[in-house]
């Protein structure tokens, strides 16, 4: 009988001690799991403090579920098809077109606009961008500039101005929280689901010209980036004198052959395949960095952009549609490609500079303002856009 008793606890103990182990092996899965989560999204956290502003505890929303938790990894999953490192492909299939496409309707952060708007000013940026955006805040865009009354002492027409950010999605927890409480502070920020990135342009600049269409019109529409300066009140003023207000597709324009060849290597951020766009030659468009469209022609792009094959190159895609439709660009060469030292009164001819540092903002500011006060309009080619 004690032999019996003997072999039921030593069986007994056997069981327990597998157990016990599998116990063990599951929770030091689970732990080590944890441990890695933990230093991995602490050290992205650390290495994303130089770039962003701290910012305040968000409130919970369903917006924010999107980041939750682990990050990373749903961001990762919900822009798998949206993230484009150099050289893959992109959009290459009908299928890959259709999700890409269904992008420009989802959004993140949405801008105020609670008045009739004349002049929607898109200034695409990227989400660690905090010092570009605050320093275009705090100059051209500003209430200083935007109401600016008379240049040269002639009248500017009050018109509302406003700007609005494009941006995408970031991949750092961090750096979205900062941006969300900058939107909540400034309520400027139109925000997509899609990855921030170059090749996302496109998909950027869409959504904004969409937003705006549905819920946002405009009598004009000037995109510019957020390394460029734009002056506003000569802007109006060019507008207010205009002898039309239709078929204005207008800035500083690819005319010439060589510039607009379509690229096709592979490893180039600017690459196109022959089955995206088989032309080997863009038609004439109007550079990024700046051009302006009437309400006409966003109608129209808005209108027809489902039915032409979308490429990453933003400002030929807009080219490419509205050419499909007959309308042809025009060049003015107040929209400068280069940011150089310009005498006073030369400021009254530029609308938009590019490659303008976040320093250089203020000073072309202050020097545009007194110019405004000391510089004469002589003659009427102020009211020209050539």
């Amino acid at each position: 009988m004690h032999q019996g008793i003997a072999r039921v606890a030593v069986c007994f103990l056997a069981k327990f001690g597998l157990f016990y182990v599998f116990f063990a092996w599951v929770f030091s899965l689970v732990m080590t799991y944890v441990l890695v989560t933990y230093l991995t999204s602490d050290l992205t956290n650390k290495a994303d403090n130089g770039n962003q502003p701290s910012s305040p505890s968000l409130p919970e929303d369903t917006d924010n579920v999107l980041f939750r938790n682990s990050p990373h990894l749903k961001l990762t999953s919900n822009l798998k098809h949206l993230h484009l490192p150099l050289g893959s492909s992109w959009n290459s299939t009908p299928h890959d077109d259709m999700k890409l496409m269904s992008y420009v309707h989802k959004y993140s952060i949405l801008p105020s606009c609670d008045q009739t708007v004349f002049l929607n000013i898109f200034v695409t940026s990227a989400p660690r961008n905090f010092k570009q955006r605050s320093a275009i805040r705090k100059t051209w865009c500003s209430l200083n500039m935007t109401s600016v009354i008379s240049v040269g002492q002639r009248i500017i027409p009050d018109h509302v101005t406003r700007c609005i950010f494009l941006i995408g999605r970031s991949m750092s927890y961090s750096i979205q929280n900062a941006v969300r409480s900058e939107a909540m502070q400034h309520h400027d920020i139109l925000q997509g689901l899609y990855l921030d990135s170059y090749r996302n342009l496109t998909i950027k600049v869409l959504q904004g010209l969409i937003w705006s269409h549905r819920s946002c019109p405009s009598a004009y529409i000037l995109k510019t980036d957020d390394d460029c300066f734009v002056n506003i009140p000569i802007v109006k003023l060019l507008l207010g004198q205009a002898s039309r207000e239709r078929n204005i597709y207008l800035g500083h324009v690819m005319g010439n052959e060589a510039r607009r060849k379509v690229i096709r290597d592979p490893d180039s951020k600017w690459h196109v395949s022959a089955s995206q766009f088989s032309s080997q030659y863009y038609p004439p468009y109007v550079s990024g960095f700046g051009y302006l469209l009437s309400w006409d022609l966003v109608e129209i792009i808005t209108s027809i952009y489902r039915s032409i094959n979308i490429i990453p190159i933003e400002d030929a895609y807009i080219g490419i549609l509205l050419n499909s439709v007959g309308i042809t660009p025009i060049h003015s060469d107040r929209f400068n490609v280069h940011s150089i030292q310009w005498h006073l009164c030369n400021l009254l001819y530029f609308v938009v500079i590019h490659k303008v540092t976040i320093e250089s903002q203020a000073l072309l500011s202050s020097q545009c303002v007194h110019s405004y006060l000391k510089c004469s309009i002589k003659n009427s080619h102020i009211f020209l856009w050539d």
